[in-house]
């Protein structure tokens, strides 16, 4: 069945696969560390890095950075241009009738 589907529509579906998963992994991390650490930091001192709290740096800018770099591979290096199938052409040239008024 696959083969039916063409090359164009098997890219499509693994570039969606790629962004669900990184979209999905992103999302678990910072909701994930996110709630965890800062629900923690409330209750002690807070750390701080780089002039943030921690779970800042950890819990928001890094993701951002990671999903910056993945972006670039994603664009750059995984995404492939695949030709698109003419399906305007009929299957049959002997079955082609000339539509009046077309000359």
């Amino acid at each position: 069945m696959t083969d039916q589907l063409g090359e164009s529509y098997r890219q499509a579906r693994r570039e969606l696969k790629f962004q669900l998963i990184t979209w999905t992994v992103f999302a678990a991390w910072v909701v994930g560390f996110g709630a965890v650490a800062a629900y923690n930091a409330e209750s002690e001192t807070v750390e701080m890095t780089l002039g943030m709290p921690r779970w800042v740096v950890w819990g928001i800018a890094v993701p951002w950075v990671v999903a910056f770099l993945i972006t670039v591979y994603f664009a750059g290096w995984f995404m492939q241009d695949t030709e698109l199938v003419d399906d305007s052409e009929p299957a049959d040239p002997a079955s082609e009738t000339s539509a009046p008024g077309n000359g």
